[in-house]
């Protein structure tokens, strides 16, 4: 698969306030439908999508026995 260069790529907000990811976009993430994302926002007004599986191998350690009880791939594969 040829990568292409996807950073700067315009977007509009959709009348319904809804903004649309291009495929690409979302294949280089590693997203699919049904994947939830957090969306952080910046101090100087930047938005930063970060997906909840990231977030969850993030923190899986903070609490004891959760990584134990927890399995991120079958998080993942129930949704």
């Amino acid at each position: 698969m040829q990568r292409s260069r996807v950073d700067g790529i315009e977007i509009e907000v959709e009348q319904r306030k809804k903004l649309g990811l291009p495929a690409e976009v979302l294949l280089r993430a590693g997203l699919r439908p049904g994947d939830r994302i957090q969306i952080q926002m910046r101090r100087d007004g930047r938005l930063l999508l970060v997906p909840m599986v990231e977030l969850l191998a993030k923190y899986s350690g903070a609490i004891p026995g959760l990584a134990a009880a927890t399995s991120l791939t079958e998080l993942r594969s129930d949704s």
